[in-house]
């Protein structure tokens, strides 16, 4: 139900009629974990290892210093096996990565600092897919695998970008999603995990006027 109220959020803000002043932005960005999806060591822990993301973000002008945009992500971080590895020693690790969609309306605020530089202030609201890694460990006498599986919940953040030139966009952004993920060991058991996912993005972009 949440996932849908968003979605219909989302909805009502493209129907705004879009300004010729609107951009498009691509962005190239480092994803980096934060608290429990970046540890190795407590029971929620992701041993998330910083990746890359793409991302398009469109912008349009409301009013005077106003702007409502949407925002695609899509990346995927390595994971740290080296707690796996601890826990079976001399078996072979082999760990695939997690992977992340976020599609998020946003609301903000410019502000001038000169002529050839503005700053956007703004908030983010939306969903993030979200798959785990698939894991696998062999030993001389056993052979365990956790499948990967997909997920969704509602996702939050903040950010703010530095606009050069109205053209080069530097990007630091806060995004969260707590997602449910079904899985399945190795003994066919099945059970239900929800990871904290919180990410600090990094990204330098190119902006196309529309």
């Amino acid at each position: 139900m949440r996932i849908l109220l968003v979605l219909s959020a989302m909805l009502v803000f493209t129907g705004i009629a879009l300004s010729e002043q609107s951009t498009l932005g691509v962005n190239l960005s480092l994803g980096i974990p934060v608290g429990d999806f970046a540890s190795t060591t407590n029971d929620e822990a992701g041993m998330a290892l910083t990746g890359v993301d793409i991302g398009l973000d469109y912008t349009n002008p409301w009013k005077e210093n106003l702007y409502w945009g949407l925002l695609i992500n899509l990346g995927s971080n390595a994971v740290d096996k080296s707690p796996i590895e601890k826990d079976l020693p001399g078996a072979k690790v082999t760990v695939d990565y997690w992977s992340h969609l976020l599609l998020m309306a946003k609301g903000g605020r410019s502000f001038k600092i000169s002529d050839n530089l503005a700053a956007h202030g703004e908030i983010l609201l939306g969903i993030m897919r979200a798959a785990t890694p698939e894991i696998k460990a062999e030993t001389s006498t056993l052979i365990y695998t956790q499948s990967s599986g997909s997920g969704s919940s509602v996702a939050y953040g903040f950010g703010g970008n530095i606009i050069y030139k109205n053209r080069l966009d530097l990007g630091l952004k806060y995004c969260y999603g707590n997602p449910e993920f079904k899985l399945e060991s190795y003994t066919g058991n099945k059970y239900t995990i929800h990871q904290h996912t919180s990410l600090v993005f990094i990204s330098v972009g190119y902006l196309f006027h529309l």
